[in-house]
């Protein structure tokens, strides 16, 4: 009698130590669950500048956790044109608060009309403190008399992610990890200095 006894507070002490795991298990999933991160879309003509060149044969996708006016002028450069009155980049002040993602491509020039449809957003989503960026790419197929670096960007608000990932048509295309100091893909220089 007395081993069923022990055989019987075993098994419910079996019971429930593997219900209080499974509740453990279900409260760290629901901290990591997905929370959708509010953005703007910065147009590639919104300002007079364009993405400086890499080497997009090794890098065939550029990419960049941009914190700083100092690191947004190591990605883009001023272009100034005959009688245009547009900012060459964002105020300063932005980055107080906000912070810019950017994935560029070398590609065949778009026409006017079609600029900014190359890159369309599916969604941006933070985990835990993780940002995974989620967007389609089509590459215009109409011959063009030269390429361009099209790319997308966005502005986001200023926050310490430990990682962050992009996904271009469903498949994971790049990673960084600004809070190990890597904010770009090429690395651009001093990319490894805090903003």
């Amino acid at each position: 009698m007395r081993r069923f006894f022990i055989s019987v507070i075993g098994v419910l002490l079996a019971t429930m130590l593997a219900y209080s795991m499974a509740a453990a298990a279900d409260t760290a999933t629901a901290a990591l669950t997905e929370k959708a991160v509010e953005y703007t879309r910065i147009g590639v003509g919104d300002y007079q500048n364009y993405v400086g060149n890499w080497d997009d044969g090794k890098y065939p996708l550029l990419y960049a956790l941009i914190q700083s006016s100092d690191r947004y002028g190591k990605v883009f450069h001023s272009a100034a044109v005959m009688g245009a009155t547009k900012p060459y980049a964002p105020d300063a002040a932005m980055f107080a608060e906000e912070m810019i993602l950017v994935a560029a491509r070398v590609m065949q020039a778009p026409k006017s009309e079609d600029a900014d449809k190359c890159f369309e957003v599916e969604r941006v989503v933070q985990t835990g403190q993780d940002l995974a960026v989620y967007y389609k790419f089509k590459e215009y197929v109409e011959k063009a008399s030269h390429s361009i670096k099209d790319c997308l960007i966005l502005q986001i608000q200023k926050h310490d992610y430990k990682n962050v990932f992009l996904f271009e048509n469903g498949i994971q295309v790049g990673v960084l990890h600004p809070a190990q100091g890597q904010w770009s893909v090429p690395a651009m220089p001093n990319a490894l200095a805090k903003p």
